[in-house]
């Protein structure tokens, strides 16, 4: 499986984009989220060529060290020399025993006339005179050799003509880039976007900023609770009565690098002991009914926050399991006898994801699914917009003698038509676009009850700032310092004195000194990096205590000054500018029938079934089907 949805919206975890002429770099990532599109043709191959990109550009990627392909396999240091090298040299120490015995008056002739010739030449030098034959080219290091590489490196490093994927915190994959074989490897150009850009291998540039898909790739998981699972302060509004906790964030796709699968995947920060976990992914987005084991369930981390305030708003808890019981409706519906009751995907998902195993279509035009629908750019300036004077001028139109009418009849009259056609009279004339305005505003708090902004007074609390593409097993960008070659590991400090200790216990008292000062020198080296690991996640705990004030709240906001027309006509799905405000609605509507489809399993009486086939799972540890490595020696 390339890779899998969120339960809730149905989008993609693995979003690819393709940037701009005018963004850097960084703003462009493949599937893997690294790289840029084009870098590899799986798992794309033929089918998904770009054919209508004829405006797109390319540019050259190739990093401009004129070795960058060599680098990785210039030799260290040589440990020996090696006579069938052409530019082999005796080493001076070279020769043997039987030779150092022996008198040579030759050799001892001409030791005495080096040592008059280097005598006249240090003379000459007194004198001024330099030998212009002496070579004094100088020549880079790294011609002459190259320092082995980092212990660790963040995802989708390019490093010494290899590509450096994380596999997991003890492990990474070097991959090298395309080529016909390893001998002639290159950079393949990257795709730019054109405004007109049709391409399906990623998200158009034009069409969404990097800070409008802020967060499109973060995943989180729901888990059963294990026995003994003590609650944590962050996250326990979601968590408590509930039968799952929650993981820490994630991101990206299944794969690691190219055809590679990343079987084991990470968490920032670990929540509940989880740094890692391991399952079937191929299997995640399916119910459990007929299996025999449990599989963890994906969603993003904002559909998480908007499903809870939802569920918060409609029962006054969040109902966590109901989405783990939806994920069985939608799986198996008629096993429970809920065909009817589950809605089928929209068409923008639908033409997203073809089928299970093959990977997102970037389809133009639905670039809004993958815009963040909690943390929208520029509306605040669009809510202030709303609650300026009325300037706009409507359309005066004739006198048709309905403006003689009282203003209880013409109400009376608007009653009876929709609200389009009411945006319609409103511009009529400036006495009509008052007499709307109630009309709007119901219509608002009716159909938009998602617009906390407006209608609750509170925006949704801003998230750390990531990268899109953030790496859980480097959350600061860069890795960890490295160990001096004279400072072991702990582990290898343990291994090395109890071998030791186990020759000559006299040994004991210098060892535990030795191991002290070594502990001590490991500490001060990485107080600096652990102490930012330490502050990033303070603020990742007050950011999601700040996400529990925000579910809890739900007092409406008096908002009786604003222009509500505007309000209508910038955050309709239909007709609005921002794309966050569509993804908004959409992710809303998808956790309202989550609910729905909970409901009518209680009221078929199915709900209970559904919910003991949990428990029973739940209560034989044989069908957990997943792994966990939760004693890793984390690198972070």
């Amino acid at each position: 499986m390339i890779s899998f949805g969120c339960i809730i919206c149905g989008v993609d975890m693995s979003i690819a984009r393709i940037r701009t002429p005018n963004e850097p770099p960084n703003a462009a990532w493949n599937l893997e989220g690294v790289n840029y599109t084009g870098f590899s043709k799986f798992p794309w191959g033929s089918a998904f060529e770009d054919q209508e990109c004829q405006e797109c550009t390319t540019v050259d990627r190739t990093p401009s060290h004129p070795h960058f392909f060599d680098l990785e396999n210039v030799a260290c240091w040589p440990e020996a020399d090696d006579e069938d090298d052409s530019d082999w040299l005796p080493d001076s120490q070279s020769g043997s025993e039987s030779d150092s015995l022996e008198y040579d008056s030759a050799s001892d002739e001409t030791s005495h006339e080096q040592k008059r010739d280097s005598e006249n030449e240090s003379d000459s030098e007194n004198d001024g005179e330099k030998d212009t034959d002496i070579n004094t080219n100088k020549y880079p290091l790294s011609q002459l050799h190259h320092p082995p590489r980092p212990q660790r490196l963040p995802h989708g490093t390019w490093h010494n003509g290899r590509v450096y994927y994380t596999i997991n915190r003890h492990s990474d994959n070097q991959d090298s880039f395309p080529g016909d074989d390893e001998d002639a490897p290159y950079v393949p150009p990257e795709h730019i976007a054109a405004p007109s850009c049709q391409s399906f291998q990623g998200i158009n540039g034009h069409a969404l900023t990097v800070e409008q898909m802020k967060n499109c790739r973060n995943v989180r998981f729901l888990l059963p609770k294990p026995a003994g699972l003590t609650a944590e302060a962050s996250d326990d509004l979601l968590e408590q009565d509930s039968l799952l906790f929650i993981s820490g964030e994630s991101s990206g796709s299944a794969l690691a690098a190219g055809k590679t699968a990343r079987v084991w995947r990470s968490f920032y920060p670990p929540r509940h002991g989880l740094h890692e976990l391991k399952t079937s992914w191929a299997f995640v987005e399916e119910g459990c009914h007929g299996y025999d084991v449990l599989h963890p369930l994906p969603v993003h981390s904002y559909c998480l926050d908007i499903y809870a305030k939802s569920s918060y708003r409609r029962l006054g808890r969040v109902d966590l399991d109901g989405i783990w019981h939806w994920r069985e409706l939608l799986t198996t519906p008629g096993v429970w006898g809920l065909d009817e009751d589950v809605p089928t995907q929209t068409p923008e998902i639908s033409r997203g994801r073809e089928s299970w195993d093959s990977p997102w279509r970037h389809v133009a035009g639905d670039e809004w699914l993958a815009a963040n629908p909690v943390e929208v750019p520029s509306i605040r300036k669009v809510l202030d917009i709303c609650k300026l004077p009325v300037t706009e001028v409507p359309i005066q139109l004739p006198d048709t003698g309905l403006m003689a009418l009282p203003n209880e009849l013409k109400l009376r009259i608007l009653s009876f038509i929709n609200v389009y056609d009411s945006n319609a009279v409103a511009l009529t004339c400036r006495q009509f676009y008052e007499l709307t305005q109630p009309i709007f505003q119901a219509s608002v708090t009716r159909e938009l009850p998602w617009l906390w902004e407006l209608l609750q007074g509170m925006q949704y609390p801003t998230s750390p700032n990531r990268p899109v593409t953030w790496d859980p097993l480097c959350p600061l960008g860069f890795a960890p310092p490295e160990l001096p070659k004279d400072l072991p590991s702990e582990e290898e400090d343990l291994t090395l004195w109890k071998q030791i200790i186990e020759e000559d216990a006299m040994m004991e008292g210098l060892g535990e000194m030795v191991k002290a000062l070594n502990c001590q020198r490991r500490e001060e080296l990485f107080a600096p990096y652990n102490a930012k690991i330490e502050s990033s996640q303070q603020e990742w705990h007050d950011f999601r205590n700040r996400v529990s004030d925000w579910i809890r709240h739900q007092t409406p906001e008096s908002s009786a000054s604003l222009d509500w027309r505007r309000v209508w006509r910038f955050f309709n799905p239909a007709t609005t500018k921002l794309p966050g405000i569509r993804s908004r609605a959409h992710v809303w509507k998808r956790c309202e029938q989550v609910l729905n489809g909970i409901n009518r399993a209680h009221e078929y009486g199915r709900f209970d079934e559904i919910h003991q086939s949990l428990l029973d799972k739940l209560s034989d540890p044989s069908h957990q089907g997943w792994r966990t490595d939760l004693q890793a020696d984390s690198w972070i």
